[in-house]
């Protein structure tokens, strides 16, 4: 499975012969770079996205909730960024 917030059509399409399932929120009819699709698209440091998959990993409970649904909190946050 593949989720993304926005992604060209061409790419959604490429990904369809790879993946059991991709969401994407937005498939714009122009796209030329997923970070004009933010306010902020600050660089993620490789640091910081392993620190991430590792508390993902080993924490079945984050700030009290299921891991599950603290993930699904934040993607939720990541759409309200998307226009």
């Amino acid at each position: 499975m593949v989720a993304v917030p926005v992604a060209a059509n061409s790419t959604c399409n490429e990904l369809r012969n790879e993946v059991d399932q991709i969401i994407c929120a937005r498939v714009p009819w122009e796209f030329h770079s997923v970070g004009s699709f933010y306010r902020n698209f600050e660089q993620t440091s490789d640091a910081e996205v392993c620190a991430l998959l590792e508390k993902a990993m080993i924490a079945p409970r984050v700030d009290g909730k299921p891991a599950a649904a603290f993930y699904r909190s934040q993607i939720t946050s990541l759409r309200r960024l998307v226009p």
